[in-house]
């Protein structure tokens, strides 16, 4: 399987670009200019197209109709679900110049029972939306198109169904990035506020954010990929609720602790183990503060470094929090 980049914040972004080493592919970028699109609070779902066979596949690992993730393996293997899938593919293929051997098509599994507080969660029936396209050297492919109501019947959409959103932003210029940062938190407040999603389903309810992926000769640059979430899915509790272009000032490990684990990436935690096939018993304790552990160190770096914390001794504290919250979840377990 090959999994989909893992997505940063803008000022983690702007930290790469600034400090990357000679021969870096962000070394020395300027102008770069983006493309939005709704972010869905979902599972990531993924299928990897060979001449043969369709692989279906979670973020961390492959799918089968036995050992599967809210039924997305299942629905892949359905006849008319794989013949939809091999017309998208050949959709695709009929874009790219030359011919590629694997394609994974890679899209957001929505719906009831998937996730919670959000708009997709009150649609009908789960959906497939498909967001980006990679091939197993590491290249993605401006190549996923509006699907409409093509394959609406089976549950399959494309993210490109809702309407998009531009940005441009000068990595070498401060005032271009905090206007760019102004202009992708307003969006991203009205997505947070209406879910574009839901809405096209007649559905009112809150929307998770905007992923934003760079265009043109930086298209495919994955250091250059971003994210921008509402308030509510925030993983991260910061001093301010106003957007950022630096690491934040933290005075203290407890205040660390505070800061990188509220409630949203600690429920994200359980998500994702169960996502890995564990179910939310103490025996999965191990795989619960490794997960945690791991999501911490990475996308609180800046701060770490920034404030001069020790990973070793923070990571202590943060353990023992996790460890804290996740025996009170699988303790409310009937007969636990």
């Amino acid at each position: 399987m090959k999994k989909f980049s893992h997505i940063e914040a803008f000022y983690k972004v702007i930290r790469t670009v600034r400090t990357a080493p000679e021969g870096a592919s962000v070394a020395q970028v300027g102008t770069v200019r983006y493309r939005g699109t709704v972010k869905l609070h979902g599972s990531n779902a993924g299928v990897r197209c060979t001449n043969e066979s369709l692989v279906a596949q979670s973020r961390t690992r492959a799918l089968s109709p036995d050992d599967d993730n809210y039924g997305f393996a299942a629905f892949v293997h359905r006849e008319d679900v794989s013949a939809a899938i091999r017309e998208i593919e050949a959709d695709v293929r009929a874009k790219i110049d030359g011919e590629v051997d694997a394609l994974t098509l890679y899209g957001e599994w929505v719906g009831p029972g998937i996730q919670k507080g959000v708009a997709t969660c009150l649609l009908p029936t789960k959906q497939w939306v498909l967001f980006a396209v990679r091939d197993d050297s590491g290249r993605y492919y401006d190549a996923l198109s509006p699907l409409a109501d093509r394959f609406a019947p089976l549950g399959i959409h494309s993210v490109f169904d809702v309407p998009t959103y531009t940005l441009e932003v000068d990595y070498r210029d401060d005032e271009s990035l905090a206007e760019g940062l102004d202009v992708a938190t307003k969006k991203t407040l009205e997505v947070e506020a209406a879910c574009p999603w839901g809405a096209r389903f007649d559905i009112e309810g809150v929307g998770e954010g905007i992923v934003w992926m760079p265009l043109d000769a930086h298209f495919g640059i994955s250091d250059l990929f971003f994210k921008t979430k509402g308030e509510k899915h925030q993983k991260v509790k910061s001093k301010s609720s106003k957007p950022k272009l630096t690491p934040e000032e933290i005075e203290s490990i407890e205040a660390f602790v505070t800061f990188a684990l509220p409630e949203s990436r600690l429920e994200q935690g359980l998500e994702a183990i169960e996502e890995a096939g564990y179910s939310i018993e103490m025996r999965s304790m191990p795989h619960f503060l490794r997960w945690i552990g791991q999501d911490v160190k990475r996308e609180c770096s800046a701060e770490l470094e920034a404030n001069e914390l020790e990973w070793k001794v923070v990571q202590k504290a943060i353990a023992r929090r996790a460890r804290e919250y996740f025996r009170s979840c699988a303790e409310r377990l009937p007969g636990e």
